[in-house]
């Protein structure tokens, strides 16, 4: 019997499922950074989206199937951004001075609405990237 990894971090479950139910995207701690995965909805066939030293979050599937938006955290500041599933074209959507999360696509997959970072969820995320996480090589 292998080893069982757990892909997401207890406190943080953001996920999205694929409008055709078959694949999920996710976010996973590769070298310390929070990165987005995208993976079958049995976990085949793994690919790593974001392989930058920001954090990502937050992701959200667009009903079409075309776009992916997350929140990009660097530096303290949260902004969206939108990719296509495959990873390719990276889009900066918001300033990152407006600090907004939780994207939420239109049901016609033309705009989405965000929340507004406050100062008590900017404190826990900032906590939580405070706390060494452990790997497991086998």
């Amino acid at each position: 019997m292998g080893l069982t990894y757990q892909l997401t971090h207890s406190d943080n479950s953001d996920l999205s499922l694929s409008p055709d139910g078959k694949q999920m995207v996710l976010v996973s701690v590769i070298a310390g950074r929070e990165q987005l995965v995208r993976m079958g909805i049995d976990q085949s066939n793994p690919v790593q989206l974001t392989t930058d030293d920001a954090f990502h979050e937050d992701p959200a599937w667009s009903p079409d199937g075309k776009k992916i938006a997350y929140v990009l955290i660097r530096e303290g500041l949260e902004q969206i951004h939108t990719m296509n599933p495959d990873g390719s074209a990276v889009e900066a959507i918001t300033p990152k001075e407006r600090r907004t999360i939780h994207p939420s696509w239109s049901a016609d997959s033309q705009t989405f609405s965000t929340a507004p970072m406050t100062t008590s969820a900017h404190l826990r995320r900032t906590m939580r990237r405070s706390i060494p996480s452990i790997s497991r090589r086998g």
